[in-house]
């Protein structure tokens, strides 16, 4: 895994579902931030018991970024989220995948140090200004009174990593998809800072960890994830991520939207230009994203 003197630069992305492949998309994510931040350690975990097929050539392409193999007990670990992964109670819910996905990038980022990034981003910048700012410590408002999980970075052992994983085993809910989320950094944050409430969070330092704004990830809101498909509205969404770092897809909703390579529609271009490797790639196989 990384080296500890370098924690502020390694990216991390999660592939909890057993495959041992990434989509379209997902290589995407992969290709797009490896090649704005070629400085970074683009560190890929793959959560199977199979070889990885390395079908876009990205590691061979891009010097920077690693595939890993590990199980949920490796990554949990040595955390506090150990015992709660032994007793298996996640194993009996719908929501076990979701669950062991939000609750591994707790863990891997408290273990290790760094940003995470979910599968179904794409990249639009180098990160260079976060590490020039000094943001090692972050979290981005998803929207007004909530904090995403799918961005966010710590360094380190972190305590308010350490406290969300508490509130987990202790509060854990087999029956709630969101409540390990975006939720529960919501609000183990506002506790975190001793009350804060989530209205009076402004996009600067709290409790020396930084809250960014949505327009930093979150351009599109879910509630209007089509319009990075709708070819009249590409023009639109161009404008409105222009100072993004990265876009995020919504991919729970977004995921049966699947077009073949169109760059009529926003995240058809923005393929192209970001993630242009894997875009070709995508036009020679015929292949839908």
């Amino acid at each position: 895994m990384p080296n500890p003197q370098f924690e502020s630069h390694n990216i991390f992305f999660l592939e909890t579902t057993g495959v041992a492949n990434l989509s379209i998309r997902q290589a995407c994510a992969v290709e797009s931030t490896a090649r704005y931040n070629l400085q970074s350690n683009i560190i890929v975990i793959m959560f199977t018991q199979n070889q990885f097929e390395d079908s876009y050539n990205l590691t061979r392409m891009f010097d920077n970024v690693q595939v890993k193999l590990f199980s949920f007990e490796e990554i949990f670990e040595g955390t506090p989220l150990y015992e709660w992964y032994k007793m298996g109670e996640w194993n009996s819910t719908v929501y076990k995948i979701n669950h062991l996905s939000d609750a591994s990038r707790l863990a891997v980022i408290w273990k290790y140090g760094g940003m995470y990034l979910d599968l179904d981003i794409v990249m639009l910048m180098s990160l260079s200004g976060f590490w020039h700012r000094g943001l090692k410590n972050f979290l981005i408002k998803e929207r007004d009174n909530v904090l995403a999980n799918s961005v966010f970075g710590f360094t380190r052992n972190h305590p308010f990593l350490f406290k969300c994983m508490i509130n987990l085993v202790e509060k854990y809910r087999s029956d709630c998809w969101l409540c390990i989320g975006p939720w529960l950094l919501t609000n183990q944050f506002g506790s975190f800072c001793k009350g804060l409430d989530m209205k009076d969070i402004e996009t600067d330092m709290n409790c020396n960890v930084a809250v960014l704004p949505a327009s930093c990830a979150f351009p599109i809101p879910y509630y209007n994830w089509k319009q990075y498909f709708t070819k009249d509205l590409r023009n639109h969404v161009i404008r409105k991520i222009g100072e993004s770092y990265v876009i995020h897809l919504w991919n729970y909703l977004s995921s049966k939207q699947a077009l073949l390579p169109d760059l009529d529609t926003a995240y058809g271009m923005v393929m192209s230009v970001n993630c242009p490797h894997v875009y070709k790639y995508a036009i020679e196989m015929g292949r839908e994203f």
